[in-house]
């Protein structure tokens, strides 16, 4: 269910909530939704059900195409009422969000004073939200430092071993780890990699991956492809395949059924990215959720004109959610092409394109790359050059392009 689903359904089960959602009908995108919110608010509490949401959601609006079956499946949908708060300001940040949108627009259609006040005041609004009751008390922090200290807790959502060790421990909340490569380097495949050794070790973490270059039929193969070493080119077509290996791939996909990764291919703008996040995220259990952001250059935030300025946008709100809901979030970049002409390939911080945003706003920083030395051409290396919380250093890996496969090698057997 989407959050405005999420909102109806908890008022038809628990209409006492009404008086606390404190909702403006006008935040629902869904004219079907937002009616049957009219409906309900416009009844008793001992009223609402999905007959009389439905019989006085016709009363208001003859013309509405809902039906009565989609009231019953939305109240049958019900889980906990203990997300309303939540569900409530992601429904009002989504509702600004495409106000502002519609604002930039007018603006650029109309650059009148009026308008470009309407912007600021949409902002403002928006700006606002992000405003916490919060009186700068570490009480809390060291009472929880105190008992961690007699109880041990898990020190982080663990990926591969030398990543982990130099994230003191693995990927932790609030993160937001930036990954940047060049093209053809394999940054999809790794990020891919990485879903699957978090779910490998933790069958509960839930991983959301948000790809915008391929299909979701492309990032299934390439799972199937990781789990069997099966060839993705293969997995193109599956008939051609002998009947153990049918097996195989049959097996490794009622595998996969039974873990919680999730793949969005239809999520182009920034604002639908941080919806899906901020819903499985407040839904997950502690320690238990990470987002896959693949990549930053082709997320697009209509409100912005300025590339840089979307850039900036995109790092900011993805920081700011890490914190909010203390879950890390994966995001990928590309690297200028500055790197081709220089002799050392290591790429630095400055190879970011497009916005030093990213720089400042990531806890972690790492570059996959393709080391200029005398090394197999199949050798790649993470270079994590940024840690705000942990050591920085190189990992080296060995990538198997026909099974999309990262795997993780010792320097020394390297030399040898």
């Amino acid at each position: 269910m989407n959050v405005e689903q999420e909102i109806i359904s908890i008022l038809m089960n628990r209409p006492a909530n009404k008086s606390l959602a404190n909702i403006n009908a006008n935040w629902f995108a869904i004219a079907n939704l937002r009616w049957a919110y009219e409906a309900i608010m416009d009844l008793d509490d001992s009223q609402v059900d999905p007959l009389n949401v439905y019989g006085r959601l016709k009363q208001l609006h003859p013309d509405s195409s809902i039906q009565l079956k989609e009231l019953n499946i939305l109240q049958r949908s019900f889980v906990t009422d203990g997300n309303l708060t939540m569900l409530v300001k992601e429904l009002r940040h989504k509702h600004l969000s495409q106000k502002l949108d519609q604002d930039m627009m007018a603006y650029h259609d109309a650059p009148t004073d009026a308008n470009r006040q309407q912007v600021h005041e949409t902002m403002d609004l928006l700006d606002n939200m992000e405003t916490v009751d919060d009186d700068g008390s570490l009480d809390n922090e060291f009472e929880r430092l105190d008992s961690n200290m007699e109880v041990e807790q898990p020190t982080g959502i663990k990926t591969m071993k030398s990543l982990d060790r130099l994230l003191g421990g693995g990927l932790y909340g609030g993160m937001l780890f930036t990954i940047g490569a060049r093209p053809a380097v394999g940054k999809t495949a790794f990020c891919v990699n990485l879903a699957y050794d978090i779910t490998a070790y933790d069958p509960e973490v839930h991983v959301d991956y948000f790809t915008l270059e391929m299909s979701k039929r492309e990032m299934a193969n390439r799972l199937i492809s990781l789990d069997t070493g099966i060839s993705s080119y293969k997995l193109r077509n599956p008939y051609t395949l002998g009947s153990s290996a049918k097996m195989v791939v049959k097996q490794s996909m009622q595998d996969y059924s039974k873990l919680d990764i999730r793949v969005y291919d239809r999520t182009p703008n920034l604002s639908d990215i941080l919806t899906v996040i901020r819903r499985n995220a407040s839904r997950a259990k502690p320690n238990k959720y990470v987002a896959i952001v693949d990549y930053i250059g082709l997320v697009s935030v209509p409100s912005q004109s300025e590339r840089y300025l979307q850039v900036g946008e995109i790092t900011r709100q993805l920081k700011v959610t890490a914190n909010e809901y203390d879950v890390p979030i994966i995001a990928l970049s590309q690297l200028s092409r500055a790197i081709e002409t220089r002799m050392d390939k290591r790429p630095t911080l400055s190879d970011l394109r497009e916005s030093g945003s990213i720089e400042q706003d990531s806890n972690v920083v790492g570059f996959l790359y393709k080391p200029n030395e005398e090394e197999a051409p199949q050798v790649e290396r993470l270079a994590i050059e940024k840690n705000r919380e942990g050591a920085t250093g190189d990992i080296y890996l060995v990538f198997t392009p026909s099974e999309m496969k990262f795997m993780e090698i010792d320097r020394e057997k390297l030399k040898s």
